[in-house]
């Protein structure tokens, strides 16, 4: 079960769905949510072209799990499920670290 958060709207897609993933890569604002993925991990850069997303997280995700009950395959699906559901015209979610 995830949680809602109003994030305002920026102009075009990439914009948003680098808006997204920083925001998922905080964590849960709800104390008795737990985190995604590892404490630390963050958006280095994110890329749009023809309905598919390049997302470049730091190597803090593959360091360590803290707070995170997910595997590190777990995490980024979840990641990528989320852009699937705020994104509908993206279709192919791609991450490097």
């Amino acid at each position: 079960l995830g949680e809602a958060r109003r994030l305002p709207v920026r102009r075009g897609l990439e914009a948003n769905v680098e808006l997204y993933l920083a925001e998922a890569l905080l964590g849960p604002t709800k104390p008795l949510l737990r985190r995604v993925v590892a404490r630390g991990t963050r958006l280095i850069s994110v890329v749009v072209r023809q309905h598919t997303v390049y997302a470049n997280l730091s190597s803090d995700l593959i360091r360590g799990e803290e707070g995170s009950r997910l595997s590190l395959e777990q995490s980024l699906q979840v990641l990528a499920n989320g852009v699937y559901f705020n994104f509908p015209r993206v279709r192919h979610v791609y991450f490097f670290v």
